[in-house]
């Protein structure tokens, strides 16, 4: 029987991950996303401005626990919409 202080360790390394799939179970998935602060920042926006867009739909936004935060891709797509010619 294990005393409270002793744990049991893994007998051998054969029940590690390999090294990449370690490596990918340590990413956080929130590492592609941006807070609604950054990508206003990067955006030269107003954090309200993408705060309504994201609750009207005009933008995807992602909800981490409290955090709502926008992906590297929809910052693209913002990108290349604003630099898109409007036809008048």
């Amino acid at each position: 029987m294990l005393s409270a202080h002793q744990t049991k360790q893994p007998a051998s390394s054969a029940r590690r991950l390999p090294a990449a799939r370690q490596k990918h179970a340590q990413e956080r998935p929130d590492r592609y996303f941006l807070s609604l602060e950054e990508a206003a920042r990067t955006l030269d926006m107003s954090y309200f401005t993408l705060r309504d867009w994201g609750l009207s739909g005009r933008i995807t936004t992602h909800k981490f626990g409290s955090k709502v935060k926008i992906s590297n891709l929809e910052m693209d797509r913002i990108i290349a919409e604003a630099e898109r010619p409007r036809l008048a």
